[in-house]
């Protein structure tokens, strides 16, 4: 009983300290200029770019990036969640009209 609950309590953290894919990509998309939408399913492309990725970029130079594999494994199931939520929010912010007219000002004159 002790060991289940340890095993538990472990694959929780794990889970939960690997952080969401869906929100580390739409809070960096936030911090960039880019008016470019996301497309759907962000987060579950970020996540198997890092599991398909990580051992090219291990041999190349970074052997840290083998620890991603895992990490991107545990949080893809969460991130196709949150993205299929986000889905009709990403849609609309495709296909409206308002998305794909620039974002710059009028110039005062």
């Amino acid at each position: 009983m002790r060991r289940i609950t340890l095993t538990a309590v472990l694959v929780t953290l794990a889970v939960v300290s690997t952080g969401c894919a869906s929100t580390l990509i739409r809070g960096a998309q936030g911090l960039t200029t880019s008016p470019e939408p996301l497309g759907a399913y962000p987060g579950v492309r970020a996540d198997v770019s890092g599991i398909v990725c990580a051992p090219a970029a291990a041999l190349k130079e970074d052997p840290f990036a083998l620890c991603l594999i895992p990490l991107s494994a545990a949080d893809l199931p969460l991130s196709a969640v949150v993205d299929t939520g986000l889905l009709p929010f990403e849609t609309w912010k495709l296909w409206s009209p308002s998305a794909k007219e620039p974002t710059q000002k009028p110039k005062k004159t």
